[in-house]
Protein backbone atom coordinates (compact mmCIF):
# COMPACT_ATOMS: atom_id res chain seq x y z
CA UNK A 1 0.00 0.00 0.00
CA UNK A 2 3.19 2.40 0.88
CA UNK A 3 4.01 1.93 -2.90
CA UNK A 4 0.46 2.95 -3.88
CA UNK A 5 -0.08 5.93 -1.77
CA UNK A 6 3.19 7.10 -3.17
CA UNK A 7 2.88 6.46 -7.03
CA UNK A 8 -0.50 8.43 -6.03
CA UNK A 9 1.47 11.53 -4.47
CA UNK A 10 3.86 11.38 -7.76
CA UNK A 11 0.84 11.50 -10.07
CA UNK A 12 -1.41 14.41 -8.33
CA UNK A 13 1.66 16.22 -6.93
CA UNK A 14 1.65 18.76 -10.22
CA UNK A 15 -1.78 19.21 -9.46
CA UNK A 16 -1.26 21.44 -5.95
CA UNK A 17 1.10 22.97 -4.09
CA UNK A 18 1.97 21.05 -1.38
CA UNK A 19 1.04 17.24 -0.41
CA UNK A 20 0.70 16.39 3.71
CA UNK A 21 1.16 12.97 4.27
CA UNK A 22 3.30 11.05 6.79
CA UNK A 23 6.60 9.89 7.15
CA UNK A 24 8.74 7.83 9.37
CA UNK A 25 9.21 8.88 12.95
CA UNK A 26 12.15 8.39 15.17
CA UNK A 27 11.14 5.06 16.27
CA UNK A 28 9.63 2.07 14.62
CA UNK A 29 6.60 2.89 16.14
CA UNK A 30 5.99 6.85 15.39
CA UNK A 31 5.39 8.68 12.08
CA UNK A 32 5.39 12.23 11.89
CA UNK A 33 3.59 14.40 9.22
CA UNK A 34 5.21 15.21 6.19
CA UNK A 35 4.51 18.53 3.67
CA UNK A 36 5.99 17.30 0.10
CA UNK A 37 6.80 20.43 -1.83
CA UNK A 38 8.25 18.58 -5.07
CA UNK A 39 8.14 14.87 -6.37
CA UNK A 40 11.84 14.27 -4.84
CA UNK A 41 10.72 13.86 -1.17
CA UNK A 42 7.87 11.14 -2.51
CA UNK A 43 9.68 8.06 -1.47
CA UNK A 44 9.63 9.78 2.23
CA UNK A 45 5.94 9.08 2.45
CA UNK A 46 4.42 6.29 4.49
CA UNK A 47 1.18 4.84 5.19
CA UNK A 48 0.76 2.23 8.02
CA UNK A 49 -1.48 1.50 10.83
CA UNK A 50 0.65 4.20 12.79
CA UNK A 51 -0.72 7.23 11.02
CA UNK A 52 -2.82 8.28 13.38
CA UNK A 53 -2.10 11.99 13.50
CA UNK A 54 -5.71 13.87 11.83
CA UNK A 55 -4.05 15.97 9.02
CA UNK A 56 -6.68 18.09 8.68
CA UNK A 57 -5.71 20.21 11.37
CA UNK A 58 -2.93 21.85 9.09
CA UNK A 59 -5.47 23.07 6.29
CA UNK A 60 -6.25 26.02 8.69
CA UNK A 61 -3.28 27.18 8.71
CA UNK A 62 -2.00 26.44 4.87
CA UNK A 63 -5.14 27.80 3.79
CA UNK A 64 -5.01 30.05 0.30
CA UNK A 65 -3.38 27.75 -1.83
CA UNK A 66 -4.25 24.47 -3.40
CA UNK A 67 -3.57 21.55 -0.92
CA UNK A 68 -3.47 17.86 -1.35
CA UNK A 69 -4.10 15.61 1.74
CA UNK A 70 -4.28 11.90 2.32
CA UNK A 71 -6.81 10.90 4.54
CA UNK A 72 -8.85 8.53 6.59
CA UNK A 73 -12.19 8.12 6.76
CA UNK A 74 -12.34 9.58 10.26
CA UNK A 75 -10.45 12.52 8.68
CA UNK A 76 -11.94 12.87 5.38
CA UNK A 77 -15.12 14.04 8.40
CA UNK A 78 -12.89 16.57 9.82
CA UNK A 79 -12.17 17.78 6.61
CA UNK A 80 -16.01 18.48 5.57
CA UNK A 81 -16.22 19.98 8.71
CA UNK A 82 -13.95 22.12 8.43
CA UNK A 83 -15.53 23.19 5.17
CA UNK A 84 -19.02 23.09 6.01
CA UNK A 85 -17.86 26.00 8.76
CA UNK A 86 -15.98 28.35 5.94
CA UNK A 87 -12.52 27.58 7.52
CA UNK A 88 -11.43 26.51 4.22
CA UNK A 89 -12.85 26.47 0.74
CA UNK A 90 -13.67 23.38 -1.03
CA UNK A 91 -11.94 24.32 -4.21
CA UNK A 92 -8.70 24.56 -2.23
CA UNK A 93 -8.26 20.90 -1.22
CA UNK A 94 -7.65 17.82 -3.03
CA UNK A 95 -8.86 14.63 -0.92
CA UNK A 96 -6.82 11.34 -1.34
CA UNK A 97 -8.77 8.46 0.58
CA UNK A 98 -7.00 5.82 1.87
CA UNK A 99 -8.51 2.69 3.56
CA UNK A 100 -8.24 1.92 7.17
CA UNK A 101 -8.53 -0.63 9.41
CA UNK A 102 -7.74 0.97 12.96
CA UNK A 103 -4.36 2.59 14.35
CA UNK A 104 -2.37 1.52 16.43
CA UNK A 105 -2.67 2.56 19.73
CA UNK A 106 1.09 2.82 20.97
CA UNK A 107 0.38 2.90 24.59
CA UNK A 108 -1.82 -0.42 24.11
CA UNK A 109 1.37 -1.75 22.40
CA UNK A 110 3.65 0.04 24.98
CA UNK A 111 2.19 -2.09 27.69
CA UNK A 112 3.10 -5.25 26.01
CA UNK A 113 6.23 -4.74 25.61
CA UNK A 114 6.75 -3.82 29.21
CA UNK A 115 10.00 -1.37 28.26
CA UNK A 116 11.44 -3.18 25.45
CA UNK A 117 12.78 -0.87 22.86
CA UNK A 118 11.36 -1.89 19.25
CA UNK A 119 13.93 -2.44 16.36
CA UNK A 120 11.22 -3.15 13.89
CA UNK A 121 7.52 -3.78 13.50
CA UNK A 122 5.36 -5.27 10.48
CA UNK A 123 1.97 -6.36 9.71
CA UNK A 124 1.43 -9.33 8.75
CA UNK A 125 -2.79 -9.82 7.98
CA UNK A 126 -4.48 -9.74 11.41
CA UNK A 127 -1.48 -9.70 13.40
CA UNK A 128 1.36 -7.04 14.23
CA UNK A 129 4.81 -8.47 14.64
CA UNK A 130 7.05 -6.40 16.88
CA UNK A 131 11.04 -7.41 16.98
CA UNK A 132 12.68 -6.08 20.32
CA UNK A 133 16.56 -6.86 20.76
CA UNK A 134 15.74 -9.66 22.84
CA UNK A 135 12.60 -10.97 21.35
CA UNK A 136 10.18 -11.55 18.93
CA UNK A 137 6.21 -10.88 19.53
CA UNK A 138 3.50 -11.46 17.40
CA UNK A 139 0.34 -9.97 18.73
CA UNK A 140 -3.64 -9.78 17.61
CA UNK A 141 -4.31 -5.88 15.65
CA UNK A 142 -8.04 -5.76 16.85
CA UNK A 143 -6.44 -5.67 20.76
CA UNK A 144 -3.99 -2.66 19.92
CA UNK A 145 -5.98 -0.32 17.55
CA UNK A 146 -7.40 2.33 19.56
CA UNK A 147 -10.81 2.14 21.21
CA UNK A 148 -12.59 4.68 18.95
CA UNK A 149 -11.35 2.59 15.71
CA UNK A 150 -13.47 -0.46 16.94
CA UNK A 151 -16.80 -0.79 14.53
CA UNK A 152 -15.37 2.74 12.49
CA UNK A 153 -18.21 3.80 10.19
CA UNK A 154 -15.61 5.31 7.77
CA UNK A 155 -12.64 2.79 7.10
Amino acid sequence: MVEAVREMAKKHLKEVELLLGWTEGPDALHVTPLVLCSDKEVDRLTWNPFCSINLAGYLYELKGRRIGIFAKGCDSRSIVQLINEGLIKREEVVVFGLPCKGCVDVKKLSKELKGEEVAAVSFDGDEVVVQTKNKKLTLPFKDLVFDKCIGCPYP
